[in-house]
């Protein structure tokens, strides 16, 4: 049979807990090499792009991933592979045959974290998913008045991890809201993107502005264009974070 070129989009959903991240790294554990391991040995080498590239201990609700394989198995096979394929940590929610324009990454309009806390304890179930932080009444309603500080367009370079391989640190925030879910609570930010790291760090700032009882002018300063004023603020544990939505 011969080989033909056949583009994939695979939706999947991960428990990170036990993974390096997703993009594949020497000698650790991650989304990307498990699932170039179990793709490479059905079908050959494979050509793997993800909508984003997830942190250590960062989960994902849905990641969509562009999948290019030269094969001749029949795409409903693949399909039944996958769909079929058991694994602790990862599940495969979808498997469609799409244009070779498309691409996981660039063709995505937005991108939606959660990041999931509490005061409280979370349940044995809840444990690897929610952060246990502060969050009395009071943080909960400065939470809310410090997000719309970082919605619109802004250059965050201030929140991006050293190793970042993007070429601009500008990124426009769509929607920053501050939800309560079941006992949890939840802040939910969609922006075009997100830089390495920037969702942990983003967070880490306007925790502290609350816990600290910060004025909100100095966390608007945040984004001044004087790039020699250092800010000094902890990123939040990434055990809390999700990769909960990406639209196209």
């Amino acid at each position: 049979m011969v080989s033909i070129t056949q583009y994939l989009r695979l939706d999947i959903a991960y428990d990170g807990t036990h993974f390096h991240g997703y993009q594949k790294q020497p000698g650790v554990r991650t989304v990307q090499s498990v699932l170039d391991h179990v793709l490479y040995q059905w079908f050959g080498s494979v050509h793997l792009v993800a909508a984003g590239r997830t942190d250590a201990g960062v989960h994902a609700h849905q990641q969509v991933i562009s999948v290019q394989v030269n094969t001749p198995v029949p795409v409903a096979v693949i399909q039944h592979k996958l769909l079929n394929w058991k694994f602790e940590d990862i599940l495969i929610r979808s498997v469609v045959s799409v244009d070779a324009s498309f691409h996981a990454r660039y063709s995505a309009q937005s991108r939606t974290y959660r990041y999931y806390f509490s005061d409280k304890p979370p349940s044995l179930w809840a444990s690897r998913y929610v952060a246990q932080l502060p969050s009395q009444p009071a943080d909960i309603m400065a939470i809310r008045e410090a997000l719309p500080t970082i919605v619109g367009s802004h250059d965050f370079y201030r929140f991006c991890r050293s190793g970042s391989s993007s070429s601009s640190t500008q990124r426009h925030i769509f929607d920053a809201r501050c939800l309560e879910i079941d006992t949890y609570w939840c802040v939910e930010i969609t922006a075009n993107g997100f830089l390495y790291g920037m969702v942990r760090n983003l967070l880490g700032a306007i925790f502290e502005l609350v816990y600290q009882r910060k004025k909100q002018v100095d966390f608007d300063g945040l984004f001044t264009n004087d790039r020699s004023i250092v800010y000094n603020y902890r990123p939040v544990p990434s055990k809390g974070l999700t990769l909960y939505q990406v639209r196209y």
